[in-house]
């Protein structure tokens, strides 16, 4: 039973490319292995797009880290990722790049991307497997504020019973 919708962030000025990540989670969320979720998929082709919408909260955002193809003023994925990273630091971000550069790897890395897809023939593969790692580390995340919000209040009663004692004994 699909009970939580997850909203995922797709940040990307080629329309083509776009279009085929969003089939990717589409198909993974109809026959993937995600049978406690759905996607709401929303698609921008500018960072700056995106910025106005962080409200909606997105569980993931696939950013593009270069983003002025169409528009050289267009400010570029690092840029957009600090500032998703400073107003929602839980947010899982991936970044993809046709390109293969080791500086920017690190740099993004350290700014707090959670990965970084290279866009080749294993691109759409590898950012279906991220979407499903970025799932389980949010469950992890769920199950542990679970366990610690039942430790405080078991914390709590147990403080409160030990004051009761205190004073009518």
């Amino acid at each position: 039973m699909k009970n939580q919708e997850l909203t995922i962030f797709i940040v990307e000025d080629d329309p083509i490319y776009e279009k085929m990540l969003k089939t990717v989670f589409e198909t993974l969320s109809h026959y993937g292995t995600f049978e406690n979720y759905t996607f709401k998929i929303e698609s921008f082709d500018s960072g700056e797009e995106c910025l106005k919408e962080l409200h909606q909260n997105p569980f993931v955002v696939y950013l593009d880290f270069y983003l002025n193809g169409f528009n050289e003023k267009a400010i570029n994925g690092l840029q957009v990722l600090e500032q998703i990273k400073e107003k929602l630091p839980e947010t899982t971000v991936i970044i993809l790049s046709g390109k293969e550069a080791l500086v920017h790897t690190v740099e993004i890395m350290k700014k707090g991307a959670y990965d970084y897809v290279l866009k080749d023939d294993k691109a759409f593969l590898r950012a279906g497997d991220l979407l499903q790692k970025a799932i389980a580390a949010y469950e992890v995340r769920k199950r542990k504020k679970s366990r610690n919000f039942k430790l405080m209040i078991a914390t709590t009663i147990t403080l409160l019973l030990l004051s009761i004692y205190i004073i009518y004994h």
